[in-house]
């Protein structure tokens, strides 16, 4: 029986699987057991190693194959040994290596006849166990029964007080088959590409002359092209090819063009897409009323303000510069950048926080950019709950610490003036 039909038997019954009693589990087992084949704590019957399995993978091209048979005809002598555990205080000698290993039976003929006769062998695992204790012809007399049984092949069966055991010769033959395999991997390769000639090293003398003289131009250009410095390094323009067409996409583009027309025609969607280009159309003559200053006026007396505000979708922030002329003040926005609130859903103050944030981040921009002089920086804000971050060092979470922090780092204690919002 399989180990697993009998592992499937003993939990229908509700049994131990180390000690086979039923009642209770392995894990609280107090029995002390010990296979003869692994050591471990169960039965040998429940042993897994003496099942073996099986498996072959074929995985190549074999080209050509040598096959060859060896017959070898090898004597193996059985002596009367048994696996046993006694305990038994004696007087005995004791020395390194008293007998070296002992063949076990492996003619199927001869377990299929012990096996009609219900004749079971204690030393039928395929693992080697010390020998640990050789008795003596004037003790054998004493464990021997004196029931003995002769099988056909020849092997003479004895019981013992322990058990039964085989002795006698037989003889044993191995049939050895050995093939000499050649393999041929092919990897990365596709089956158009095995009916490619040149896979097998013919080539088209046309194609072979073709490249031979692109290779040439190729070495030609490089050496006319190529220069040395005067302080010594070389330069290599970019190589191009001059005889080569550029494709034309204009007759591809046209068919798609005319798909799209269609496919809109269809859904009944081209007079919509009209309309909405005749009011942009329309809306360009509006361009001309908008007047964008270029020129921004920056001297000492110039100042940045900065404003920030959020609302549930979205938020931004502008920096403007105020410069004090003899004719008054001027405001020039400079620059202004809006975000759409994340997917992660934030309240209200964490976005006019973000908002805080993005025009720290601007103004950095804005003197990397304009090379401007140290000037007053005024942050205006609506949100109470954002100055008050800014404003006092307390135990914040990770998300309003870590922008507080890059906040007074890029502009230190600059959000300091609160706007009212209407």
């Amino acid at each position: 029986m399989p180990i697993e039909d009998k592992r499937k038997l003993l939990a229908q019954k509700h049994a131990c699987f180390r000690c086979l009693k039923i009642g209770h589990v392995s894990r609280s087992c107090k029995y002390k057991v010990k296979c003869l084949s692994c050591d471990k704590s169960h039965y040998t019957i429940m042993c897994a190693d003496r099942e073996s399995a099986k498996s072959n993978d074929e995985n190549t091209v074999v080209s050509s194959s040598v096959l060859s048979n060896q017959s070898v005809i090898n004597e193996t002598v059985y002596l009367r040994t048994l696996v046993l555990k006694i305990e038994h205080n004696v007087e005995v000698l004791s020395q390194k290596k008293i007998c070296g290993f002992v063949p076990k039976i492996v003619d199927l003929y001869t377990l299929q006849e012990l096996k009609e006769k219900n004749i079971t062998l204690s030393d039928l695992v395929t693992k080697e166990h010390d020998i640990e204790l050789l008795l003596g012809e004037d003790v054998i007399g004493n464990i021997l029964i004196g029931n003995s049984l002769k099988l056909s092949s020849g092997v003479t069966v004895v019981q013992t007080k322990f058990g039964y055991t085989v002795i006698e010769k037989t003889n044993t033959i191995y049939n050895n088959l050995y093939i000499n395999v050649v393999s041929l991997y092919c990897a990365n390769f596709t089956v158009t590409d095995l009916w490619n000639l040149d896979a097998i090293g013919i080539t088209d003398p046309t194609e072979d002359a073709k490249r031979k003289h692109a290779h040439s131009d190729f070495l030609n250009q490089f050496k006319e092209n190529l220069s040395v410095l005067p302080d010594g390094r070389y330069e290599l323009p970019l190589p191009f090819k001059f005889e080569t067409q550029l494709p034309n996409n204009k007759s591809a583009t046209i068919k798609r063009h005319k798909r799209t027309c269609q496919r809109i025609d269809e859904q009944n969607q081209l007079n919509d897409y009209e309309k909405t280009f005749r009011k942009w159309r329309d809306e360009t003559q509006y361009l001309e009323k908008i007047d964008i200053p270029r020129y921004v006026e920056i001297n000492e007396n110039s100042e940045l303000h900065l404003f920030v505000d959020a609302c549930k979708s979205s938020y931004g922030a502008c920096v403007y510069v105020q410069t004090v002329t003899p004719l008054g003040f001027k405001i020039r926005l400079i620059r202004a950048r809006s975000r759409v609130e994340p997917l992660k859903i934030l309240t209200i103050p964490r976005l006019e926080l973000m908002a805080c944030c993005t025009s720290a981040r601007l103004v950095q921009a804005v003197f990397a950019a304009l090379d401007l002089p140290d000037l007053k920086i005024v942050a205006w804000s609506d949100s109470m709950v954002a100055l008050w971050w800014l404003k006092n060092h307390g135990d914040w979470s990770v998300f309003v610490a870590n922008r507080v922090n890059e906040i007074n780092s890029l502009v230190p204690s600059q959000f300091c003036a609160m706007c009212r919002a209407n």
